[in-house]
């Protein structure tokens, strides 16, 4: 079992890996498939360790449901690889992800403060674009998800790993 802090290091690092090896055009077909079949390995590698901990019996259902959901991401993004379709960075990133089986308190609060500094970015979007209704009520909706998120997690309650992820998001601010 690996903790909640520990498996979003080797996220990181695999999401880093993975941005190096497509960042960088191959000299050959052959260099190509290669970096494709270590990508579908780390993808595996992923995909088993969200199984393996959503099948923990200490993992609570928020979590197996938030790990079951990876597994997925990493399952859809080897389909695609295997059959050379096109994987965006963001399914990369979220297919490599690895949703914390549980929070300590210590991330709780590391959690709620990004979410606050999210929150306060979405209120200055919506004071910027007063004017424009569009993007204003992108940057409400942000806002009250992010206030939602924020809420739940204060109380102790289990906030699934991908609402998290949704609240952190920011509307871009040109």
């Amino acid at each position: 079992m690996m903790p909640a802090g520990e498996s979003l290091l080797v996220a990181a690092a695999a999401a880093g890996i993975i941005t190096s090896l497509y960042a960088c055009a191959p000299a050959s077909s052959s260099e190509s498939a290669q970096q494709r079949d270590t990508l579908i390995e780390e993808l595996q590698t992923s995909k088993q360790t969200d199984v393996r901990d959503a099948l923990e019996p200490d993992t609570s259902p928020v979590a197996q449901g938030d790990l079951m959901v990876a597994a997925e991401k990493a399952d859809e993004a080897i389909d695609k690889l295997e059959h050379d379709e096109y994987v965006s960075q963001t399914e990369l990133h979220q297919a490599l992800t690895v949703p914390p089986r549980s929070l300590t308190e210590e991330q709780r609060l590391m959690i709620i403060r990004r979410l606050q500094s999210s929150c306060w970015l979405d209120n200055q979007g919506w004071w910027d674009y007063t004017r424009d209704p569009n993007p204003a009520t992108d940057f409400i909706v942000q806002q009250d998800m992010c206030d939602q998120a924020i809420e739940e997690l204060r109380s102790g309650e289990d906030v699934s790993w991908w609402t998290i992820q949704q609240a952190l998001y920011v509307p871009p601010n040109p």
